[in-house]
């Protein structure tokens, strides 16, 4: 129920935002959907992985003259990333280790950007245009998974010690940062590639932020 209130209280918040421009100028509404890859810094994604995630959701922009339209956003997020580290060295000691380390992370979240647009007017079919702005993120759900094992040895194949961690982390409740992307409109129509850079760490535990890189399609429905 916490986390329902919460997406409610984020949708009344975007809604008030894009009405108190309302008349002001004229107001565009549609749907963005997209693909991203997700990076992680910090701790144990020395070598990470990323698979695909996707977005789904709609957005207001509000123009404000030819150049400048402020536009909020609400979507849904999948990101994945995962890290598989193997290394076998011998120390001074003789003693040869075996470190093995396997971490899957997953997690869906619904996100708010709040962007400053500004479109580059060529003519009237294409349109550049470039996007910034600070963004949060509600973290809905997750799965963050994390297997690690350490095997020391003499020389004669004897063990003398043996690690073996298995676990996850919790994930914060909420995420935030800066945005920056760039794109082009056809009409109605627009593609951008944008750029997440968090500002907070996934887990209280870890230092450890997202790095993301987007790619979006929006539809205009007016």
């Amino acid at each position: 129920m916490n986390i329902i209130k919460q997406i409610v209280i984020m949708i009344l918040f975007l809604s008030t935002i894009s009405f108190s421009y309302a008349g002001y100028k004229p107001i565009t509404k549609g749907f963005l959907l997209g693909i991203n890859m997700t990076d992680i810094s910090g701790d144990h994604f020395d070598d990470s992985r990323s698979d695909i995630g996707f977005s789904l959701g709609g957005f207001i922009n509000n123009t404000f003259n030819n150049e400048f339209s402020f536009q909020p956003e609400l979507y849904l997020t999948t990101r994945k990333v995962s890290s598989k580290q193997h290394k076998k060295f011998v120390d001074s000691q003789l003693l040869k280790y075996s470190i093995d380390s396997d971490l899957d992370y997953q997690a869906m979240y619904l996100e708010m950007p709040l962007l400053l647009k500004l479109n580059i007017d060529l003519n009237d079919k294409v349109t550049p245009h470039f996007v910034a702005g600070p963004y949060v993120s509600l973290n809905i759900s997750h799965s963050y998974d994390y297997n690690f094992s350490k095997v020391i040895t003499k020389q004669n194949g004897d063990t003398i010690h043996s690690q073996l961690t298995r676990g996850g982390y919790d994930v914060n409740p909420f995420e935030w940062g800066i945005l920056l992307g760039t794109g082009i409109n056809f009409n109605k129509y627009a593609i951008q590639l944008r750029y997440n850079y968090a500002l907070s760490d996934i887990s209280s535990n870890l230092d450890q932020k997202y790095r993301i890189l987007s790619f979006l399609f929006f539809y205009s429905f007016n």
